[in-house]
């Protein structure tokens, strides 16, 4: 069969044999089906199927042609790869001192040979034991598994999440991200979530922005083998119940439109007190029970350092809001501004593009040149990051009397430019369309200015 042909993996190890079952979906993602259902790691099985492929015959001395004598009589390591309607099978027998081959035959071809040990390293363990049986050397169904609880890629930081949702004692925080970031679903009407926020100097766990909520969630992984628990029974014996107060529910949706749901439990239980007088190590933080819905195993997983974070943001998600006024990344596309102080209002317009000029509209002997530095002050300080303190409590005492207060609207791209009308009408004031953003100054006080953000939508 050819390479691209193969779906299926099996590998029996040890006598009697473990079987370890790995088929390849449609949708080229590996599974075990054997001995339980769970995703496997497809760069760990893609690499047992290259090396079965790429592994050649090397000279050894004392070569015989009995496979008893190399442990091929019964082997204790096999690996069969199907597909195509085919199936071929390698046996691997003993691997004698120093570890450097690996007495081998196969399905076709009883007669024993010898190979490098390296060529078929992907289906064996690392450890300082390097000969003996291949059975006892090789690697156990466990290796693998995928160690992340979700199957997001945790290199890309969750870039292919579109929406979270978290649940914790009556609480939800649920954010979705469009083109142009993330929002808040849940709690309603509180508009943009900062991607990266600002870290606490007093809380190093705190969660600031969405990039470390995805962080913490994404990097749920086992650190060892023995961290997975097939068929765990009683699930209340890690916190997995339904009616557990402090049980907590993450949602994961991906732009390929698969949802995830996992429930994270309780802390794995203190280790025994040492005897006295024994000198006391320093213990690791203790490991989360997490159960993927759909699956029959329990992980236990490293709490990152944003663990305790995580809970707080559910209880109370504020520091993840946005706490830029306008994003940074518009100042360039602002082509049209009001700004209106005690009901006198000046137009400020931009025509060229992003390196054009700002002109006055308006007064009489407008249009006329704009100053662009006073203009980019302007820009900078509506733009400069984090400068929101706080989300006060909606109070129209802190925006009256109105015709003392100031406004300020700005248009993102919106000048369509009309060859035909322009060239007519040089001094026309350029058209302005769509919903701007609206910025009312109100009341000042030892804590700041209150500002009242409008964000339109067409």
């Amino acid at each position: 069969m050819k390479l691209e042909q193969v779906d299926t993996v099996e590998i029996e190890r040890g006598n009697p044999p473990a079987t370890f079952k790995f088929v390849r979906d449609a949708k080229d993602v590996w599974r075990m089906t054997e001995p339980v259902a769970a995703r496997a790691d497809a760069s760990a099985v893609k690499a047992v199927v290259d090396a079965l492929y790429k592994v050649r015959p090397t000279a050894a001395p004392d070569l015989r042609s009995d496979p008893a004598a190399h442990g091929l009589a019964p082997p204790s390591l096999r690996v069969t790869l199907r597909g195509g309607g085919q199936a071929s099978t390698l046996h691997v027998g003993d691997i004698p001192l120093p570890g450097k081959i690996a007495y081998v035959n196969t399905s076709s071809r009883s007669r024993p040979i010898a190979v490098p040990v390296a060529e078929l390293a992907a289906l064996f363990k690392d450890g300082s034991r390097k000969d003996g049986a291949a059975g006892d050397l090789a690697k156990g169904a466990n290796d693998y598994r995928v160690k992340q609880v979700f199957a997001v890629d945790s290199r890309t930081g969750g870039d292919d999440v579109t929406a979270i949702k978290l649940t914790s004692k009556g609480k939800e925080l649920a954010l979705a991200k469009s083109a142009t970031g993330w929002q808040f679903t849940n709690p309603a009407g509180w508009g943009d979530a900062a991607a990266v926020g600002e870290l606490s100097s007093t809380n190093p766990s705190a969660i600031t922005g969405v990039r470390a909520l995805l962080n913490t969630i994404v990097n749920l992984q086992a650190s060892t083998t023995d961290d997975f628990i097939d068929k765990p029974g009683e699930l209340k014996e890690y916190g997995l119940n339904g009616d557990n107060p402090d049980l907590i529910r993450v949602e994961l949706k991906e732009k390929d439109g698969v949802t995830e749901t996992a429930i994270i439990g309780k802390k794995q239980d203190a280790p025994a007190p040492t005897a006295p007088n024994t000198p006391l190590a320093p213990l690791p933080p203790p490991k989360y029970y997490v159960k993927l819905e759909g699956s029959n195993t329990v992980v236990r997983v490293n709490p990152p350092p944003t663990m305790d974070g995580l809970v707080s943001a559910i209880a109370n998600p504020d520091p993840l809001r946005d706490r830029d006024l306008v994003k940074d990344s518009d100042k360039n596309r602002f082509d049209a501004i009001d700004i209106t102080v005690s009901g006198q209002v000046t137009k400020l317009r931009k025509t060229g593009g992003q390196f054009g000029s700002w002109k006055l509209y308006g007064g009489p002997n407008d249009p006329q040149d704009a100053n662009p530095e006073v203009i980019r002050k302007l820009l900078d300080l509506v733009t400069q990051s984090h400068v929101v303190k706080d989300f006060p409590a909606t109070n129209d005492a802190n925006f009256t009397p109105a015709e003392t207060r100031a406004e300020i609207k700005l248009w993102v791209d919106g000048i369509k430019v009309d060859p035909k009308s322009d060239a007519k009408d040089t001094k026309a004031e350029p058209k302005v369309e769509g919903p701007p953003i609206v910025l009312q100054f109100g009341k000042k006080d030892a804590e700041g200015i209150y500002v009242r953000r409008t964000l339109t939508t067409e």
